[in-house]
């Protein structure tokens, strides 16, 4: 998710919830590296702040993860750790102390943990979220990722910091000369990586269940969650690393041209190109003495965001050949991509955000910014999304926006079906249409990112959510907990929430949810169709 603009920033608020006075704390409970003690917080047990790698700091600064060292004692955990360095955006609250020591993560359980593993045996399923923020901003301590609701509901939550920016996607000839694996770039995913792995190795002293792991992030994390999926494709099935069982894919926009670190790509720049011009506006003579910069300068330096969808994933994740062996697009339609059970979709009006950031408000400037876009094929664009007058104009750019992140679930869901063998509940779609006061407040509709305290349950404010809105979450954390606990959103059992048709490629089928929830076929078909047609 790209940096929001004032009315949607002032909306949602980024808080980091302090730790409460005198907390009630929880047994020592062991990990790998040591034992860990939290909070029990009205009967969930919270740790945060768990160090999952070695701070890439100094002269690890843009190198891969290191597994942390080893503690004695018992390690209490009960603050957040530091938030990745970041540009700083005032409206978007504090988000508290920041250093590149970055690399800690969280956990939200429900189960009775003593750290006597005969007691702790309840594996429970476990959602790994990941946060988005255009690969640039954000933490796992933003207040709306509290993940108390869903471990009351019966997962175990975990989240994670990964480095951001500069510090967590520069490539740059140098350091790929210096690096083992012959690669540089991708350090964020490389993060994601290690907590997964630190998740996969410790979750179980926490209640929940190393075989029964799902990736969960949206916008950039949803971006990582789709690149992690193609993660050891070419590797055989027997030496791979499984780290996730699941996938939940909240509005994602991967289905676009992707830089390559070493080459070009088109008119992409190599990320290595990039980094040679990092370098230079750093000011820095040797990579020794990029290292010796400080996060102000290293931030400083960064290349300016971009208000359009799907330049987040191309100016941040590339091809490095290490994490990314080719295009995410490609390898999903050339079957290289993880054979999992998958959760995807988007908000109704993914676009409005980003449309709002550009400012184009007559139809010369939305005519020549379509120019370039589409090149030649321009013409037949504005036939899709045409715009006659300057008041057509911000529909017109909102709907093309919006088809941008349509388009990337419909390839992925697509994608999946058709992996061998075939599995008739491999998808589930959903559309989120739920227009609560926070997106009437905010004159731009149900925005992208305004669902995730619907998803988390983190809709308590009473001047800002109803019960309408509490009963909506209660709901989509049944299907978020049983999609985590057999890969079919639909409970067992009893019925507790409306059935979920899975995805087919006939019918295309989704879910609306909205009070009431309901159900759906072919989104954006026609748009969707149409940009697919011109593009062959």
């Amino acid at each position: 998710m790209r940096i929001p603009f004032v009315f949607a920033i002032s909306l949602l608020l980024f808080v980091s919830a302090p730790a409460a006075d005198a907390p009630l704390k929880t047994a020592p409970i062991a990990t790998k590296s040591g034992a860990v003690i939290g909070a029990d917080e009205n009967g969930v047990r919270v740790f945060r702040g768990i160090p999952y790698a070695e701070p890439p700091v100094g002269n690890m600064r843009w190198k891969y993860a290191l597994d942390p060292k080893p503690w004695t004692g018992a390690r209490v955990c009960l603050a957040f750790g530091p938030v990745c360095p970041q540009p700083t955006v005032p409206l978007y609250g504090d988000l508290g102390p920041s250093s590149e020591d970055c690399l800690y993560l969280n956990v939200w359980t429900g189960a009775k943990v003593t750290g006597d593993p005969k007691i702790t045996d309840e594996k429970r399923p476990v959602l790994f979220w990941v946060h988005g923020g255009g690969f640039v901003i954000g933490a796992a301590s933003q207040s709306w990722y509290d993940g108390t609701p869903l471990a009351i509901d019966g997962a175990v939550v975990v989240s994670c910091n990964y480095r951001l920016g500069p510090f967590g996607f520069l490539a740059h000839p140098e350091l790929t000369a210096e690096a083992q694996e012959h690669a540089s770039g991708n350090y964020g995913l490389t993060d994601i990586l290690a907590a997964l792995r630190w998740t996969q190795a410790n979750i179980a002293s926490f209640g929940g269940d190393p075989d029964n792991i799902t990736i969960w992030g949206e916008s950039a994390g949803a971006a990582a969650v789709i690149a992690l999926m193609t993660y050891q494709t070419d590797v055989p099935l027997f030496q791979r690393e499984i780290f996730f069982q699941r996938a939940i894919v909240m509005s994602t926009n991967t289905a676009v041209p992707m830089r390559f670190r070493d080459k070009r790509n088109g008119d992409l720049q190599s990320m290595e190109e990039l980094g040679g011009e990092f370098q230079k506006r750093l000011n820095a003579a040797s990579l020794a003495e990029m290292r010796s910069k400080t996060p102000a300068e290293i931030i400083k330096a960064a290349r300016p965001g971009s208000a359009i969808p799907g330049v987040s994933t191309t100016d941040s994740i590339c091809v490095d050949g290490r994490i990314l062996t080719a295009p995410i697009a490609d390898q999903f339609a050339n079957q290289k991509v993880l054979r999992c059970r998958m959760m995807i979709g988007n908000v109704a009006d993914e676009g409005s955000m980003f449309e709002r950031k550009l400012k184009f408000e007559s139809v010369a400037k939305y005519s020549d910014f379509m120019k370039q876009r589409f090149g030649e094929k321009s013409a037949q664009a504005l036939t899709i999304y045409p715009a006659a007058t300057d008041a057509d104009v911000r529909p017109a750019m909102t709907d093309l926006f919006s088809d941008i992140f349509f388009r990337s679930t419909r390839l992925h869901a697509r994608a999946m079906l058709a992996l061998p063998p075939v599995d008739e509940h491999r998808v589930f779609v959903y559309q989120f249409t739920r227009k609560a006061k926070p997106m009437v407040d905010s004159g731009i509709g149900v925005f992208h990112g305004s669902e995730l305290p619907f998803f988390f349950g983190t809709v308590k404010d009473t001047e800002k959510y109803t019960d309408e809105d509490r009963e909506l979450s209660r709901l989509i954390r049944i299907y978020l907990v049983n999609f985590a606990r057999t890969g079919n959103p639909n409970p067992e059992l009893a019925p507790q929430a409306p059935n979920w048709p899975a995805y087919s490629l006939d019918a295309e089928q989704h879910l609306n949810l909205d009070t009431p929830i309901s159900g759906g076929e072919k989104l954006h078909a026609k748009t969707l169709d149409a940009l697919e047609k011109m593009e062959k």
